[in-house]
């Protein structure tokens, strides 16, 4: 895997995760973190419609740092997520995804609260 250097610190170029949501479906994410440190916060970045968390890779690679890690999922329908390409049939399941995401993340990575 690649590596980033900055700062002297070195970064993952970014993995690939997955998370199931609140209805049972595994949506997917990426991360991005120092390997020298546990990081304490997190930034999530959301895409717009027809992206996926791909195109946040350079921004999310100067974002990180010790203590904060970058995370970006991919919407249903987008990216690496299953479901009908580009298509999202209401609002509130982004808004059910979301909280299920930073759910997952809190409980997995053990951010500050």
């Amino acid at each position: 895997m690649a590596l980033l250097f900055k700062r002297g610190i070195s970064m993952l170029h970014g993995s690939n995760h997955r998370f199931i949501s609140w209805d049972g479906v595994q949506l997917s994410y990426r991360a991005w973190m120092s390997s020298h440190a546990q990081p304490r916060r997190a930034m999530i970045m959301l895409h717009a419609e027809g992206f996926n968390a791909d195109g946040w890779q350079s921004l999310a690679g100067e974002m990180v740092s010790a203590d904060l890690a970058v995370f970006a999922w991919d919407a249903r329908g987008h990216g690496h997520s299953p479901g009908i390409r580009g298509y999202i049939s209401h609002t509130a399941i982004l808004i059910k995804d979301l909280d299920a995401f930073m759910r997952h993340l809190t409980t997995k990575f053990q951010f500050d609260k």
